[in-house]
């Protein structure tokens, strides 16, 4: 395991703690919820991406709380950083300051959230952000542009921007888009981040918990446990560092099953052995020796055999690992999709959460932390993978146009896209997801998507998809206004279409190339393309292809001033648009209704021109 796990040194001040020390330890060691948090009915209005306050209470962190809450407030930017011990709680924290009325009532105007992590993705985070700000920054290709759109949005606003787990400099400047009276709060592992971030003044390290409050987090999640042997539970929360995340593992195996997450399961039986003399003899036995500081991955370790011992717990280890296909946090993903891609029942999953496992939201969503994804991921089956890829696929199918229900699961898609093999598979996820990719103005991916595509379809030697990944490259560009590669894209396309014949990626190729063409303003080469795809259409009675091809050639030949030649072919478009119900005929009527206008105004002028015997 990598080196990560460990953390690099003990606390001095957590030795020699007694068994008095703790018991007789601070007052609000445990910040509890009370009227400090808002409910969720009193958020502002933009509480973008913000994550629920987890059901366990902060532990600990009263002071360094305090501090953060006047540093923002002072309009301080802020970088918490806590470098090589992933799950010591530095979105916990975060989360618990975005959520506290002291904050949101400085910061009015609401919060800004983007979680990260290792491929953070930048140019969803703008757009969901500008999408909540009520601009439209689909239309800019460069992270630089949408940033600056969102500054302009914000404007004067006082808002809290928050930057979740960020892995690389770039991402955390990139969002760094908020005006003069935000702030900006970013977490990261890596120290050299924060403080190029927010300077060494502005840089908070998030230590683990010192030993009383550490205890009493273990106390709080497996009371029984620490009743029956204190000193025994003391040494262990010693050998497990003070890390939360470390703590809450070992409290989830320390405790009582009945601790289970989902409220619905409270009539159900449990079967596993829940002696916490027993267990915490194996806890000793396992992470209590040598005096050093436990992995993260022997504490997993512990906790899945653990669950070992009955065969709901044998089934409870197996959709762990099946967890592995799924992204980690900050990603989220339903019950539903976890009973899919695990085959387990709620009641299996229901004792990962108890055992800190999987976390548990208040929504009833669940996350995997990064360091326990990568243990799942050890173990997962290409079935797991195969079967995340599959349900999401069917999530999107059913509406591609749903783009907010999309965008809820997109971290997933993207997921699913890493995860899937080098093969045809591949072409599903892009054929899935290419209307939203663009309609979000996520061109990177999108052209990402489609250039493996295209390796792909050359590498099987599949014209037809090759031709299709042509004509998707053609399009990007076209959108981004880069016409001669459009045009060079089309033509690739045209080629193989032509030399398969493929009349509906023939027709729809000369389209294309004919709206470039228009869009160059080169109107004699544009008619021309319409005019070659009209007679295919016509040919293989593509009515839907040649309203829109009329159309088109009606508009030009309106442009031209041919005014006979566009009322004829916007008629007849009129007709094959109605006889489909194409989505277009309104549109195709008033360009008609226009054209006529215009005939009209044109032989009421040559009539007067006559009348007054000017006209030759």
């Amino acid at each position: 395991m990598n080196n990560e796990f460990r953390s690099n040194k003990t606390d001095e001040t957590n030795t020699n703690v007694t068994i008095g020390d703790v018991n007789g330890g601070i007052h609000d060691s445990i910040i509890t919820g009370g009227d400090v948090y808002v409910t969720k009915e009193q958020q502002p209005p933009l509480f973008v991406g913000v994550p629920a306050l987890p059901s366990q209470s902060l532990v600990g962190r009263d002071d360094l709380l305090t501090t953060l809450i006047a540093q923002l407030t002072a309009g301080q930017p802020i970088a918490l950083a806590a470098e090589g011990l992933p799950g010591v709680g530095k979105t916990a924290l975060v989360v618990a300051l975005a959520h506290h009325r002291q904050v949101l009532a400085h910061f009015r105007d609401g919060i800004l959230w983007a979680g990260l992590g290792p491929r953070g993705d930048v140019t969803s985070a703008l757009t969901t952000w500008a999408t909540n700000l009520k601009i439209d920054v689909t239309h800019l290709v460069s992270d630089q542009e949408r940033k600056r759109a969102v500054r302009n949005a914000i404007g004067q606003r006082r808002m809290l921007i928050v930057m979740d787990d960020v892995w690389q400099p770039e991402a955390a400047d990139l969002l760094r888009c908020g005006g003069p009276n935000c702030c900006h709060l970013l977490t990261t592992r890596d120290r050299r981040i924060a403080r190029s971030f927010a300077s060494a003044a502005g840089s908070q390290s998030v230590p683990p918990l010192k030993m009383v409050p550490a205890f009493k987090l273990l106390k709080s999640l497996a009371p029984e446990a620490c009743a029956v042997d204190p000193r025994a539970a003391l040494g262990l929360t010693q050998a497990v560092g003070g890390l939360p995340l470390a703590l809450e593992l070992l409290g989830g195996y320390l405790a009582a099953p009945e601790g289970n997450r989902f409220t619905n399961l409270s009539q159900q039986a449990l079967a596993e052995l829940a002696d916490p003399k027993r267990r915490l003899r194996l806890a000793q036995r396992r992470l209590g020796g040598g005096g050093q500081i436990e992995t993260l991955e022997e504490i997993i370790k512990l906790s899945l055999e653990g669950l070992q011992e009955t065969e709901e717990g044998q089934a409870a280890v197996q959709a762990f690992y099946a967890l592995g296909a799924f992204a980690p946090k900050p990603a989220r993903f339903s019950v539903a999709a976890a009973e899919a891609v695990t085959g387990a029942w709620l009641f299996i999953l229901g004792l990962l959460g108890s055992r800190n496992l999987v976390e548990v939201s208040v929504e009833g969503e669940l996350s995997l932390h990064q360091t326990l994804a990568e243990v799942a991921r050890t173990k997962v089956e290409e079935s797991a993978i195969e079967l995340h890829r599959q349900y999401y696929l069917a999530l999107v199918s059913v509406d591609q146009e749903d783009w907010q229900r999309i965008a809820e699961v997109y971290e997933q898609l993207q997921w699913a896209w890493q995860q899937a093999p080098e093969d045809e598979r591949r072409f599903a996820l892009i054929y899935a997801m290419w209307t939203y990719q663009n309609r979000q103005g996520l061109w990177n991916d999108y052209m990402g998507w489609i250039r493996r595509g295209l390796e792909i379809a050359q590498r099987t030697e599949d014209l037809e998809q090759i031709a299709s990944m042509f004509m998707h490259l053609g399009y990007i560009h076209d959108s981004l206004e880069q016409w001669p590669e459009a045009l060079e894209h089309y033509n690739q396309a045209l080629t193989i279409w032509e030399e398969e014949g493929e009349w509906p990626g023939l027709t729809k190729s000369l389209t294309n190339i004919g709206l470039v063409y228009d869009s160059l303003g080169q109107v004699e080469e544009a008619l021309d393309y319409f005019n070659r795809a009209l007679p295919i259409q016509e040919e293989v009675e593509d009515r839907y292809g040649e309203s829109i091809t009329r159309w088109l050639l009606g508009l030009l030949y309106q442009q031209e001033e041919d005014l006979t030649e566009a009322v004829t072919h916007l008629t007849r478009a009129v007709e094959l648009a109605a006889f489909v119900k194409s989505p277009y005929r309104n549109q195709i009527q008033l360009a008609l209704t226009q054209v006529e206008k215009q005939v009209k105004k044109k032989d009421r002028e040559e009539w007067l021109q006559r009348l007054l015997g000017r006209a030759p």
